[in-house]
């Protein structure tokens, strides 16, 4: 948003004053929004359920549901943000005084749109969205069945960013209730060790079982379809690491399959955490249990870890739903006192701290870390 904003380097309150004014610090925010967690499909499940004949509070639900879009939820909170919408992008503006401190916020959807971001240098780059089991963030206009959940039908701007573990189990429901094309781990090769193991994954190794395809379901028609999926015929004898697990308690237990996936060198590169070196300041990955996902990753394998007053990064304990991202915001922008030139730990600190008692008023299941 350069292009748009323009700072000198001093300025005078008035013709004749005296006193010179420090130009503000800006503060480039990106809202990033990740399949299902777009702002249109916000918009869209916001109106579905005010056509629902047994809400009666259409204002609270109104409310309710547009606090986790952007600017509709940020200007619930704050009506003095400048927004700029002209039908293909949203942006927005905020000045705070007190802090000195220009924000810009741009929104993005999109899968490119993300590595620009982490891309940015001095950024803060927050994304709400799906974890995906822990591969990483995912992209699409539509939550349409397609490879959006998995590789993307256009690479570029759909499907996983991944920064996941090397290998994941995810259940086999969702691979055909998605209908997305992914890779098994041969039970040929050799068996996934602790370390390259997401932590659900790594609790249940010693449980693995070597299944065929054919014997990861009972329904025929499953089979078939799941054998499409993972790239195998349907009566192929080759086997795959498997185990039965409980993912979500209302579910109960369901076949897992172990699956190829990783933060670098994967099939999505350059579209992984491998590929590059992010240059954002703040990266903030709000999707389910990304503490337990994605941080080890970042931190350990990738080893982008904290430097000085740089590279700070926010995660999810629980599962998430997307009511973090405008909280945070609002509470960095509206910040006491001068902020401009300071050290950002306390800032980020304060706001991650009054958006956690946000959620815990809420009722949400998770908090920020």
């Amino acid at each position: 948003m350069s292009d748009i904003l323009t700072i000198p380097s001093s300025r005078r309150l008035a013709v004749g004053d005296t006193l010179l004014i420090d130009p503000p610090e800006v503060r480039q925010i990106f809202f990033v929004g990740g399949i299902q967690f777009t702002r249109a499909d916000a918009k869209l499940k916001l109106a579905l359920r005010l056509a629902d004949p047994t809400v009666t509070d259409v204002a609270g639900e109104t409310l309710d549901g547009q606090r986790v879009m952007f600017p509709e939820g940020l200007l619930d909170r704050m009506p003095e943000v400048f927004v700029i919408d002209d039908g293909i992008q949203v942006r927005a503006l905020h000045f705070n005084a007190d802090q000195n401190v220009m924000y810009t916020i741009e929104v993005t959807e999109t899968k490119d749109g993300l590595i620009r971001a982490m891309l940015t240098p001095g950024a803060i780059v927050i994304y709400g969205g799906h974890a995906r089991f822990g591969r990483g963030p995912c992209f699409a206009p539509t939550d349409t069945p397609s490879d959006n959940w998995e590789n993307g039908t256009d690479p570029v701007t759909t499907g996983i960013f991944r920064m996941g573990f090397p290998f994941i189990a995810v259940p086999v429901r969702d691979v055909i209730e998605h209908k997305y094309h992914t890779t098994p781990l041969p039970a040929t090769d050799p068996k996934p060790t602790a370390p390259d193991s997401e932590p659900d994954l790594r609790r249940r190794l010693g449980q693995l079982v070597r299944r065929t395809v054919a014997q990861m379901s009972a329904d025929p028609a499953v089979v078939i379809e799941l054998a499409e999926l993972l790239g195998v015929d349907p009566l192929d004898p080759q086997t795959f690491f498997t185990f039965v697990g409980v993912n979500r308690p209302e579910v109960g237990p369901e076949m897992h399959v172990v699956i190829r996936a990783n933060w670098k060198d994967t099939v999505s590169a350059p579209a992984d955490l491998g590929s590059f070196e992010p240059l954002c300041r703040v990266f903030c990955h709000f999707a389910c249990s990304t503490f337990q996902h994605n941080f080890p990753v970042l931190r350990r394998f990738k080893q982008w870890t904290r430097r000085g007053d740089d590279r700070f990064a926010f995660w999810t304990t629980e599962a998430a739903p997307n009511t973090a991202a405008i909280a945070l915001i609002v509470h960095l922008m509206t910040a006491p006192g001068l902020q401009s030139g300071k050290l950002w730990d306390p800032w980020l600190t304060r706001a991650v701290t009054l958006t956690n008692r946000e959620l815990r008023a809420k009722g949400d299941p998770f908090q920020l870390i």
